[in-house]
């Protein structure tokens, strides 16, 4: 390939457009192999001489668009690979800052590959100033240069952004040949442009992306400091709740603000974990706490379509992708073990939270007496409860999400959940996160757990609480309560398996009209009858016991013959009734429905269907179905003729 393109190099002739895919096949292939060492040298020392020359030449002839297209390649390859480039690059790095500087003005394409190329280039020459022995002339070139550019007032913001970048680079050279003070120096200097606009009112996009950028330029600074001080903390602190908070405003792309926190975070983590614990716990705090005190989600949704706005009131929704992403290991790139800390933190935040809230409730009038209790109360402080149910949903969307990051601090949460609902029994929001602190346990080992043991025995002995208080319960209460006893492991449940048939009966009852409730009961059945375990045989009696009574309820979905229309108001209303149900096709899910209650009736034991066959008939006729032998058959053998009742072999037979 080298050949060939020595071949099509001329400067002084028209070079085709298709020589840049000379560059980018390059590119490519330097993403897995290098040269041989014997040639290393010499090939690289060329091709940097055909980069530098295309980009001289293409910024003389800026008329020629082939040259143009094929300088896009040079500098996307110079960009992608610097490092194999640095030690022939850095002699001309005063020739690289100037020409990458002008490339990351222009509005063009090309001026967004120089932006990328010149960040590129401030890093790889903060580590060459930092590993080489150089002149201190270089670092104070580039030093005095940004704080030249950082005194301009009417400094676009892109070029802000990669001063801010460059100037962060510099920190580790400074470590290396200069004093301490000057580090703490630059830390100064850019906190005094960065605090300032945190106190702004203005939530435009790009003046948060700025902030950003301050801050994530903060923490690289941060990372060679020798005495980091909790003043220096704090900083960081406020820009990080700043980002937060605002993070519902950055309307083109969210990622800048993740990428920043999660930088933040993996830098602090190499200064001191005790100072990035301190970190998470206020930013943390802050954060989720802000994020619940909007609207409701629900609430939101109704104001878009009855306002006929373009998008909903910004509610914790628009919060949750900050959340799942802090909490996503991929991100931290190499240190995965942060996005545990994240995790510990917001499942301890959670419980802080909880406890400073009033989510006391009183009764509405003392003169009125209903059946359900829950009717009868309402909430003391409304603003709190109102955070209280969006923290819930936040932290049961985010545990949907990323539950395998909270195996370590899920105990301890779980039972702190537990004890707030056995103290507040009618709030439907502490059954919804025991439901998904459940999920949790799933995904961690059994083996010589002694703590997993004991919260399975605080969670049997929960739910068996749960069982005696759901009659008494309606609406969202019974349905928050029903979903976390047909979630729960049949393990967790085994012992109390007689005491879940009010459950199972009011569940398919209430799903007549909330098919999805009636699926995830089905779907219950289905796993109890279908698991096998060491009991099996006794378990199974237990079962049967229980399906006996429950078959009957059942029958309804069979028997039903409402219209698509009709089901869907059913479904409609109940959806505004219930959260999180949303049915798509009516028609098509009730009929699917249908099929899975056929598989699994057909599924059971055969005695245990014609007991209730019997049963059903003889309330509808009066007729006496009592299992009689009634087709005697005589078989005449030589020696006897034994008489054969065919009552219980013919239905298999059939079968």
């Amino acid at each position: 390939m080298k050949w060939d393109a020595f071949k099509e190099y001329n400067l002084q002739t028209n070079i085709p457009t298709d020589f840049c895919m000379y560059f980018d096949s390059l590119a490519d292939m330097l993403d897995s192999v290098e040269p041989p060492d014997n040639i290393k040298e010499t090939f690289f020392r060329e091709f940097y001489k055909w980069i530098k020359n295309f980009i001289q030449s293409s910024e003389q002839q800026r008329a020629k668009q082939e040259k143009r297209t094929v300088m896009g390649s040079a500098i996307k390859l110079l960009n992608r690979h610097m490092n194999l480039f640095q030690d022939l690059l850095y002699p001309d790095y005063k020739y690289w800052h100037d020409t990458l500087r002008s490339l990351s003005l222009e509005t063009t394409s090309y001026g967004v590959s120089g932006q990328y190329t010149l960040k590129r280039f401030y890093r790889v020459i903060g580590q060459i100033l930092t590993d080489q022995n150089s002149e201190k002339s270089d670092l104070k070139y580039f030093l005095d240069h940004f704080h030249t550019e950082l005194k301009k007032i009417n400094l676009d913001l892109s070029t802000l952004r990669l001063v801010v970048y460059g100037f962060s680079q510099m920190a580790a050279p400074c470590k290396t040949h200069l004093d301490e003070s000057n580090l703490r120096s630059m830390y100064s200097d850019i906190t005094s442009y960065a605090l300032p606009l945190c106190a702004s009112e203005h939530s435009h996009s790009t003046h948060i992306e700025n902030v950003c950028c301050y801050q994530e330029a903060l923490s690289e600074i941060l990372c060679h400091m020798t005495d980091v001080t909790i003043e220096n903390i704090n900083v960081i602190v406020k820009l990080s709740i700043y980002t937060i908070k605002r993070f519902s405003d950055l309307t083109i792309s969210n990622k800048v603000g993740v990428y920043t926190l999660t930088r933040t975070i993996s830098n602090l983590a190499t200064v001191n974990k005790g100072l990035l614990q301190r970190y998470l716990d206020t930013i943390v705090y802050d954060g989720v706490a802000w994020s619940c005190s909007h609207t409701l989600a629900l609430d939101a949704e109704l104001q878009r379509e009855l306002n006929n706005l373009s998008q909903s009131p910004v509610c914790y929704k628009n919060y949750l992708p900050l959340w799942t992403e802090l909490l996503n290991a991929e991100n931290y790139r190499g240190h995965e073990e942060l996005a545990q800390y994240v995790a510990n933190t917001m499942l301890d935040v959670c419980i802080a939270l909880i406890n400073r809230l009033n989510i006391q409730v009183k009764r509405k009038n003392e003169d009125t007496v209903l059946s359900d209790v829950a009717l009868t109360q309402s909430a003391v402080n409304q603003a709190d409860f109102r955070v209280f149910a969006n923290l819930v949903d936040l932290y049961v969307d985010v545990i949907d999400a990323s539950e395998l990051q909270f195996g370590n601090t899920v105990h301890r949460f779980l039972y702190e959940v537990v004890r707030l609902s056995y103290r507040y029994p009618l709030i439907s929001g502490f059954y919804k996160l025991v439901r998904a602190g459940m999920k949790i346990l799933a995904h961690i080992s059994e083996e010589n757990n002694a703590e997993l043991q004991r919260t399975k025995e605080l969670l049997s002995n929960y739910l068996c609480h749960t069982l005696d208080l759901i009659p008494a319960f309606s609406n969202e209460l019974l349905i928050a309560c029903l979903y976390l006893i047909l979630d729960a492991p049949f393990a967790y449940i085994e012992d109390a398996l007689s005491r879940t048939l009010p459950a199972f009966k009011i569940a398919f009852t209430v799903g007549l009209s909330n098919l999805e409730l009636a699926y995830t009961a089905l779907a219950t059945l289905e796993t109890w009858t279908t698991s096998t375990t060491a009991q099996k045989r006794e378990r199974d009696e237990r079962t049967n016991e229980l399906l006996r009574e429950i078959v009957a309820y059942l029958e309804p979905y069979l028997r039903s013959t409402e219209s698509s229309v009709e089901l869907s108001q059913d479904l409609t209303t109940a959806r505004k009734r219930v959260k999180r149900v949303d049915v798509i096709d009516t028609e098509c899910t009730l009929r699917n429905f249908q099929r899975r209650v056929l598989l699994f009736l057909g599924s059971l034991d055969h005695d245990l269907l014609t007991s209730f066959v019997h049963e059903r008939a003889s309330r509808s006729t009066g007729a006496s179905w009592d299992h009689k032998n009634l087709l005697k058959y005589n078989l005449s053998l030589p020696d006897a003729r034994p008489v054969i009742h065919f009552d219980r072999m013919l239905p298999r037979i059939i079968e």
